[in-house]
């Protein structure tokens, strides 16, 4: 029968229509399909507003074209069933007419138009609907992250159109993110497919129309509508959510804000210490102008502790103004003393000569040019007394701008080796105990412009204890010409802080080559495996999906340059036939190099069991936990592993693992917030993070066992995993019992994969599962008390550390 129209209206480039639907029952489902003049389909739904009328919603296509067409159906709820759907009618709808008759529609049936007008928001398709996760900006464009959900189906599969609102294609290739099967909100026995899109968008002016079916029943078909100011919305939502600390503009007011009080300062100028520490600061001087002097000395004469000495290193004799300047410091304050050397002899003479003045139980660094807090000396006492074996103390430090506000803050974690040999992440202000500091090479000009990360090194090398004072305590100033400002104004300093990056791998007898990193005064390091490569055994459970597991066995025999390892597929409960002819193809071409074991365990997955059993069942001196929804990208993956797992103080290696549209699903893991999460998660391959540190070789509290190398031997000695963390944080204690015996757990980003984590992934909202996190979830919060009640010690305790968690948050 034919369509009755019965009223319409224009709004947001769509087209609201208002039709008749005598003879259809009240109970049926309605479905539409559309068409323009071209034969392209329009986006278009259709929702029932009465027992006989409907609300049909059409994208105003504008693309040459002049009409649209469309039908409707009707269903009596079979919904799988394609042939239960029937047409009831079709219409056509002039473009050219559809202005005219809204324009008049608006002036004279404005009680129409107010009715229909707008109909789909709010409302949601009955069985499938859009809606958008999440927008990520990437430089350019932005990384849409699209969820599809339609009713359940075995055979259901998913497609997902891109287009503007010209109908011209904007993304001929969005990128599969994974399918799950959900419970619908208003009931548990009704199910849902729902399927993840990524979708990268121009940022232009254009609205973009995301047009979704499901091919095994095209009836189930939606569309959603996204204009450029909604993307804008959810950019900016994401980007408030991610903003590192480093970048936060709230920084400079909560600064100020946590900054000590002038009646603190004066209560901490009464507080006795067991051992009244003095503090030595050399500071060496070059042509330091009025106010960068005057400022200097000022936040020294501030302090609320007593006991320090600031012993200035002129190096510029010829500088008249300055030599009265420092003449004048040294009159009024007898804690002050000054050495004029007869000329400048570069960084590191002048700094050393500096130390060999110092008489203070502790030697400091502070350029010419910067500034430090009233209660830097309280704080570094204090630490000195509750810690009476530290020897070397470190803060956390911002930049001030020329316009006097602090910026750039870089809250720190505890000592990181692996870090410190990135980059010279301790840098101010850095205080040894003398005593040891004589003990080091402090006076080389061949480590000039790295001569702090030279003597650092060296200190932590030596160090009974290092303590990380978690206050910001140390100011960079912006000047022009300063390194705060741009750090390529010294770019002599890269090369001699590789040579000291060297010097630290020879001095401790590890085989080490340290390159340029991706920006100033960053390095890679690459740990050497052995000379004679030990066997790696890789371990990969596995449930069916044998697309996925041949996918990931393929990049690893495809890609691998290490020459000694094996594939142990685990093989656990499979059930389908093609899942077991895999095995057999697998074995038998790659015959010697990869074995299937099965696990005939019972009771329901178990992680932690799975890979106990795989390491009994497997040969090699180290072991590769590996998922199978894993494809890998670093040929020489296991020269890096086994470079950095052969090493005495390490006790498990992690990767970068990024998800198939290039973001990152993992960059380490923090052990804070509801348990434990993924650190840098989401953010666009091109954002290193926080302080730029995805990009850099990290010791942290854990990484997650989709991808973790650790020698036999360590996996023997902590008991491999516990069985009692079946699914979730098995990973996560594991590595917290090799931390325990005083192992190191290593990120490293210069081993990349891909992870499909949602393809394989089941729903975590069914109730058997809920009870198993929350119990699994106990059980971690009682076994590692401290790092729930303390904090994870890789994570500065001054960033938020609730949820959601996913780098390192603003203030």
């Amino acid at each position: 029968m034919d369509i009755t129209t019965m009223g319409i209206c224009r709004n947001a480039e769509k087209i609201y229509q208002l039709v008749s639907l005598e003879g259809v029952s009240p109970d049926a489902l309605l479905d539409i399909s559309a068409q323009d003049d071209n034969g392209e389909d329009v986006p278009a739904k259709v929702f029932r507003d009465t027992p006989t009328e409907a609300v049909v919603v059409l994208i105003d296509a504008h693309s040459n074209t002049s009409n649209i067409s469309y039908t409707i159906y009707a269903s009596d709820g079979a919904i799988q069933d394609a042939s239960a759907w029937l047409e009831v009618g079709a219409a056509t709808v002039s473009l050219r007419d559809a202005k005219l008759q809204s324009r008049m529609n608006y002036r004279v049936h404005k009680d129409l138009t107010s009715r229909i007008r707008d109909y789909d928001n709010g409302r949601q398709f009955l069985f499938s609907t859009i809606f958008i996760k999440k927008a990520i900006p990437d430089r350019g464009s932005a990384i849409v992250r699209v969820a599809v959900r339609v009713p359940w189906r075995e055979d259901g599969e998913v497609a997902l159109r891109v287009r503007d609102q010209a109908l011209a294609p904007i993304d001929s290739a969005p990128i599969f993110m994974g399918s799950q099967k959900f419970d619908a909100r208003f009931s548990g026995t009704v199910k849902f497919r729902e399927t993840v899109f990524s979708v990268r968008l121009p940022r232009d002016e254009r609205t973009v129309i995301f047009d979704a079916w499901d091919k095994a029943d095209p009836h189930q078909h939606t569309f959603f509508e996204l204009p450029k100011p909604d993307l804008d919305h959810l950019i900016y939502e994401n980007e408030v959510l991610t903003r590192s600390a480093d970048r936060d503009p709230y920084y400079n007011e909560w600064f100020h804000k946590q900054q000590a009080q002038p009646w603190e300062l004066r209560l901490q100028s009464e507080v006795s210490f067991d051992n009244e520490v003095t503090w030595s600061v050399v500071v060496p001087l070059f042509h330091t102008t009025h106010q960068q002097f005057t400022d200097l000395v000022a936040s020294f004469r501030a302090q609320s502790y007593a006991h320090w000495e600031l012993v200035l290193v002129n190096a510029s004799p010829e500088d008249g103004e300055l030599a009265e300047e420092v003449a004048a410091a040294v009159a009024s304050d007898e804690r002050i003393r000054s050495i004029t050397l007869h000329k400048n002899l570069g960084i590191t003479l002048n700094t050393a000569a500096g130390i060999r003045e110092a008489t203070g139980d502790f030697v400091g660094f502070v350029d010419h040019d910067d500034t430090i807090e009233p209660d830097l000396f309280f704080h570094y006492t204090e630490a000195v007394n509750k810690e009476p074996e530290t020897d070397v103390l470190y803060c956390d430090e911002d930049k001030i701008d020329p316009s006097g506000t602090h910026v750039k803050p870089f809250l720190k974690p505890q000592l990181e080796i692996d870090l410190l040999t990135c980059k010279n992440y301790i840098c101010h202000m850095l205080a040894v105990r003398r005593s040891l500091l004589m003990s080091l090479e402090f006076d080389n000009p061949a480590f000039e412009g790295a001569q702090d990360h030279h003597l650092t090194l060296q200190a932590v090398e030596k160090a009974r204890r290092v303590t990380h004072v978690p206050r910001v305590l140390y100011h960079w100033r912006m000047w022009e010409t300063s390194t705060a400002t741009s750090e390529s104004s010294k770019g002599y300093a890269q090369e001699a802080g590789m040579n000291a990056v060297r010097a630290h791998f020879k001095r401790i007898g590890v085989d080490a080559e340290v390159t340029e990193g991706e920006r100033p005064f960053s390095y890679h390091v690459f740990n050497r495996p052995p000379v004679e490569h030990p066997r790696v055994s890789i371990l990969i459970p596995s449930r069916d999906h044998a697309e996925l597991l041949q996918r990931c066995i393929d990049s690893i025999i495809g890609k691998t340059t290490y020459d000694s390892y094996e594939v142990l597929v685990i093989e656990n409960n499979s059930e389908r036939t093609e899942t077991f002819s895999y095995y057999q193809q697998v074995q038998r071409e790659n015959k010697g190099l990869v074995r299937v074991v099965t696990w005939e365990g019972k009771g329901g997955f178990n992680y932690s069991s799975l890979i106990n059993f795989g390491a009994k069942e497997s040969s090699g001196d180290y072991l590769l936990l590996l998922n199978n929804d894993m494809e890998l990208r670093t040929p020489d993956w296991l020269e890096r592993m086994v470079g950095l797992a052969s090493r005495k103080d390490v006790g498990a290696v992690g990767a970068l693992l990024l998800y198939p549209d290039n973001t990152v699903q993992h960059a380490g893991v923090i052990v804070s917030g509801s348990c434990a999460n993924h650190f840098g998660i989401d953010l666009p391959e091109s954002n290193h993070g926080y302080c730029n540190l995805i990009e850099d070789e990290q010791d942290l509290s854990a990484v997650t066992g989709a991808c973790l190398m650790v020698s036999r031997e360590n996996f023997q000695e902590v008991g491999g995993f516990d069985r009692d963390l079946a699914v979730a944080f098995n990973d996560v204690d594991f590595c917290l019992k090799l931390r325990e015996q005083g192992l190191l757990v290593v990120y490293t980003p210069q081993v990349v994969l891909t992870h499909f984590e949602s393809v394989s992934r089941g729903s975590d909202y069914s109730t058997d599962r809920v009870k198993r996190f929350a119990h699994e979830v106990g059980i971690m919060r009682e076994r590692w008390s401290d790092y729930y009640g303390l904090g994870d010690p890789y994570y500065s305790p001054l960033l938020r550390s609730y949820e959601p968690l996913d780098t390192y948050w603003s203030f």
